[in-house]
């Protein structure tokens, strides 16, 4: 039976078993048949694939900045967001994959420092802060 005939045929089981309110058409309990049917029919339903991650960093040394001693692992980026922080499954797919072997991954860190000379152009002067 193609999936879309087997998901309506399970959608009228249920409705049958979980709303006949005279139980004359039950094998076994009513909530059995429902979660028996919901399981069955969510096995079943298509596998929604997932979109491609924009940038995956793998195998570095990642410092999370929890307090966490450093491990190894993958970070997965989509959009503007770090979506994971840890081992990412092998088949998932991104734009941009990223080799980090050897080097150290900090996620979500921003180095505000800069060397910029712009404060020294606008004010001619330079004060401590």
């Amino acid at each position: 039976m193609p999936l879309p005939g087997f998901l309506e045929w399970a959608s009228r089981v249920f409705l049958l078993t979980c709303g006949d309110p005279h139980g004359k058409h039950q094998f076994i309990s009513t909530p059995a048949t429902c979660w028996a049917v919901a399981a069955l029919a969510t096995a079943l339903a298509p596998a929604v694939a997932e979109e491609p991650l924009d940038v995956l960093i793998r195998g570095g040394t990642v410092v999370d900045g929890t307090g966490n001693p450093a491990f190894r692992g993958d970070v997965a980026i989509k959009g503007d967001r770090v979506v994971a922080v840890g081992r990412v499954a092998a088949g998932r797919e991104a734009r941009k994959v990223i080799d980090a072997r050897g080097l150290v991954v900090a996620p979500g860190f921003i180095d505000i420092h800069s060397h910029s000379d712009i404060p020294l152009v606008r004010q001619r002067q330079v004060l401590p802060s």
